[in-house]
């Protein structure tokens, strides 16, 4: 068990997230581009969760740094012996589910992350659920969606399939030139979007 988990389990989780983050920092390139009017970046954060499982951050640390074929015996040692923990802990949990189950939630990397929204102003990085104005606040909530969106359409096996976003009243109480960089976004995203809005 420990070299399935070691040699494919843990390879396709290193895969999994080394393309999480490839795909954040290209989202977070377009969000770099389009600062609103009043000089407000937006970036998106997905790190490990402070809450999640004991030993997550070091595993993780692990399967960024460098492929499995490179690694000692004490990073197969600890990447298995985490995963194992995982599967442990959710069979002590849940006694009626079955491995398929079990393995399914032990072995899910995106429960051991979360995502944070931030917004870059007067120099540093503060979390965008702080004040701000009514529009800024209108972005900070639609544009990691926009993201969220592409990102999950970008697992179509049709590179052509429809990618669907329906919006009211978009952009309510935002600003022309913010207004305009947030269509580009969504082009960016290469969204379909319908859309309803007293102004556009």
């Amino acid at each position: 068990l420990e070299n399935h988990l070691v040699s494919e389990v843990a390879s396709t989780l290193q895969e999994l997230i080394a393309a999480a983050e490839r795909r954040l920092a290209d989202t977070n390139r377009e969000l770099a581009e389009r600062p609103t009017s009043t000089g407000m970046h937006l970036r998106l954060r997905w790190t490990a969760d402070p809450d999640g499982p004991d030993g997550l951050t070091d595993a993780r640390a692990r399967l960024l740094r460098q492929t499995a074929d490179a690694w000692s015996e004490a990073d197969r040692a600890a990447v298995g012996g985490f995963l194992q923990s995982q599967i442990k802990a959710v069979r002590a949990q849940d006694a009626t589910g079955t491995w398929l189950e079990h393995l399914t939630h032990a072995l899910d990397y995106r429960q051991w992350h979360r995502f944070t929204v931030e917004r870059r102003q007067g120099g540093a990085w503060h979390s965008a659920t702080g004040p701000s104005s009514g529009g800024e606040r209108v972005l900070t909530a639609s544009v990691p969606l926009f993201a969220a969106a592409s990102s999950y359409y970008s697992s179509a096996a049709n590179p052509h399939a429809p990618r669907l976003v329906m919006l009211d009243e978009v952009f309510a109480g935002v600003d022309d030139r913010a207004r305009a960089k947030c269509l580009g976004l969504l082009a960016a995203f290469d969204l379909d979007v319908v859309m309803t809005s007293e102004r556009e």
